[in-house]
């Protein structure tokens, strides 16, 4: 009896801890919203700066992989929550070159000048209250295509919050499938894009 006793308690501590471990721990699922500043520089043609509010998701994997639903990268946290992802270049720069292509037509060499991403995860040990996520992430990159003289950069900031997501949400439907299918920040680059760079510079 004692044995079946200690047997019990042992379980229901292991599977305690191991909810609160992973309720502590930034790995998982985030889903996110914010505000997105976004300015685009063409080489003799000005500049556009565009702000709006953009939803995304992030995912910290227990391997060390993270991704949004557009870049990608490793990340680290310490005890307290804090994390930093380093945001992988080549991610980033198919990420501008496809829009410049969807945009324009054309095919713009893109390089990564900045790409930071760090925030906090403040943990809940209880399921009821969901544990919140914040942070923010900068890139920078320039792009350029010789043949069309077409020369500029492109700087933008996210700046997130939002909080853990559990599978149940998906049969809860706490969250609209349109959060979770789809970007905003694609669209919003195409067609700011565009307008800076009009049919005049690509025609000289």
């Amino acid at each position: 009896m004692k044995k079946l006793l200690i047997a019990a308690i042992t379980l229901f501590l292991i599977i305690s801890f191991s909810s609160v471990a992973w309720c502590s721990s930034v790995i998982g699922d985030w889903d996110v919203a914010g505000k997105l500043s976004m300015k685009i520089k063409v080489d003799g043609e000005g500049s556009e700066k565009e702000k709006g509010y953009a939803y995304d998701w992030l995912t910290f994997y227990s391997n060390g992989y993270f991704d949004t639903y557009d870049f990608d990268g490793s990340w680290l946290a310490n005890s307290k929550g804090k994390f930093t992802v380093d945001m992988y270049d080549d991610t980033i720069e198919e990420f501008f070159e496809d829009i410049f292509y969807d945009a324009l037509g054309i095919y713009v060499n893109v390089d990564v000048e900045q790409a930071t991403l760090s925030g906090k995860m403040k943990a809940s040990r209880d399921r009821r209250h969901k544990s919140t996520i914040k942070g923010k992430y900068k890139i920078k990159v320039t792009f350029y295509n010789s043949f069309y003289n077409l020369y500029g950069s492109i700087q933008m900031q996210y700046k997130f919050a939002g909080i853990r997501f559990y599978p149940s949400d998906l049969v809860n439907q706490s969250i609209p499938s349109d959060k979770i299918s789809s970007s905003e920040l694609e669209s919003d680059l195409s067609e700011m894009i565009q307008e800076v760079v009009n049919e005049t510079t690509l025609s000289e």
